[in-house]
């Protein structure tokens, strides 16, 4: 057991089992608390909120870019900031809201962004992957002639089953 010279003998139990158990956010949380001399201001459910938020954040944050490495995105860090709804850029906003939402995966439809080179269409696309991401779709990123040549090497082989 790691002691903490800041936490309570009984602090440190209770430290050490949240790891035991690999709830390593709910006690890096509760370590956090105990340190602070203010926490005790809060009452006992908006600390436990908290720390509960804290787990839940780590864990979905941990999920998502296991998620994001997995897509092999070109742009990782793609999202809807202000670029993509710059008037200049002559995009449908509404549509892109639309798309956002995920629900064209959930009716099984397919997407193709097309336009002239330098438009941002890879980074819109990988915007929509992170979207539907968040929401722990699968997502594959791949360019429209890798995918072409993967189809015709599915063709020749008379396979077209997946390799992932």
């Amino acid at each position: 057991m790691n002691y903490n010279k800041f936490l309570t003998n009984d602090q440190n139990i209770l430290y050490t089992r949240l790891r035991q158990m690999k709830l390593s956010g709910m006690a890096d949380a509760f370590e956090s608390q105990a340190k602070n001399p203010n926490s005790e201001l809060d009452g006992f459910e908006a600390r436990f909120e908290a720390i509960v938020n804290y787990e839940w954040e780590l864990r979905f944050n941990k999920k998502l870019n296991r998620y994001i490495k997995k897509a092999t995105l070109r742009y990782p860090q793609a999202d809807f900031d202000d670029s993509i709804y710059a008037p200049d850029r002559l995009l449908d906003t509404e549509a892109i809201e639309k798309l956002s939402a995920c629900n064209w995966i959930e009716d099984g439809r397919n997407l193709i962004i097309t336009g002239a080179t330098g438009t941002g269409k890879s980074y819109l696309s990988n915007a929509l992957c992170i979207a539907a991401l968040r929401k722990f779709k699968t997502v594959k990123y791949i360019r429209a002639n890798t995918l072409m040549n993967e189809f015709e090497q599915a063709r020749v082989k008379s396979c077209y089953c997946s390799t992932d």
